[in-house]
């Protein structure tokens, strides 16, 4: 069974710090430094530039900034975002939308998943490996069987593929 593993939670609840507080981290952090030095401190994706816009108020934290931010002073990373977790996604990927509703909810199953799932989600997602189901056997014409030791079933069936006939024509002949 494939190992199910929640990379992204709703965003709602998940950052426990408000824009003020992420505005305060940065005052603090940067009121020990230069703006230079506070991008290398924070090992910072972006250019010295846009940390200044930020500082002006002209730019808004996204979640790598916020990320940046939290682990500069020991907190813990926010989970993934949307987008970053949908970059390892094939962009030729089969798309399956459940629902009429814009999507909350997204399940990303690996190339490496060949068996049949069952997927369960009620909150959390649970996965199974699908068994086959057992089937009627339809509507089949009702069987019965004769059982002839080796050398008699063997006579019958020389004659039967020397007559070149199927067994239900063979019988048929017999039966006549």
């Amino acid at each position: 069974m494939p190992d199910v593993t929640r990379v992204t939670t709703h965003p709602q609840g998940a950052d426990d710090l408000t824009v003020e507080q992420y505005r305060e981290i940065y005052d603090e952090l940067r009121g020990k430094c230069t703006l230079r030095a506070f991008v290398a401190l924070l090992h910072s994706a972006v250019s010295i530039a846009w940390w200044s816009k930020y500082e002006r108020g002209e730019a808004h934290l996204d979640h790598d900034r916020r990320n940046e931010l939290r682990a500069a002073v020991g907190l813990t990373r926010l989970p993934p975002s949307v987008v970053s977790a949908l970059a390892i996604v094939d962009p030729d990927a089969t798309v399956y939308q459940v629902g009429a509703q814009d999507p909350d909810r997204l399940i990303m199953i690996g190339a490496d998943a060949i068996e049949p799932l069952i997927m369960r989600l009620n909150g959390d997602l649970h996965v199974t490996t699908a068994v086959a189901p057992v089937t009627a056997r339809g509507n089949r014409t009702p069987r019965k069987s004769i059982h002839l030791s080796g050398p008699n079933w063997a006579r019958l069936n020389t004659a039967r593929t020397a007559a070149g006939l199927t067994w239900e024509q063979f019988l048929a002949r017999l039966a006549a």
